[in-house]
């Protein structure tokens, strides 16, 4: 009796942000997962990989600056820093919307900036 060929197990691992934005600039179109399999094996998957363009240096500048154009980051920072102090009445919920709302803010910085391999990300947040 033959045995079925079980399916391939996934294999994950954790990186941060800018360890995956280095990954998708020296993976190019191929995808990421192609591209390690290609360093670790010598060999890729090319009948399944799927290629998706590369992402646009200018693009992800122009987001970034964009992002720093609006006064959201500061504005937020603003109430975050008036709730903490007590100067605006808000509830505990209300407070933590608002932090988790400016970590969302510099989270999306810090991916364009490693994106670009401008300088190393960094967590601006105080407390």
């Amino acid at each position: 009796m033959q045995q079925e060929a079980k399916p391939a197990t996934p294999l994950s691992i954790r990186v941060n942000h800018t360890e995956r934005a280095q990954l998708a600039r020296l993976a190019g179109d191929i995808g990421i997962s192609a591209y390690v399999r290609q360093q670790l094996f010598g060999t890729g998957r090319r009948g399944h990989v799927i290629r998706r363009p590369a992402v646009e240096t200018r693009d992800i500048a122009q987001i970034l600056a964009l992002l720093g154009a609006g006064e959201i980051a500061s504005n937020l920072d603003e109430l975050a820093r008036a709730a903490k102090v007590g100067a605006l009445p808000v509830l505990p919920e209300t407070e933590k919307a608002i932090v988790d709302a400016c970590r969302a803010v510099i989270d999306m910085r810090n991916a364009l900036i490693a994106a670009l391999g401008l300088k190393e990300a960094t967590d601006d947040l105080e407390g």
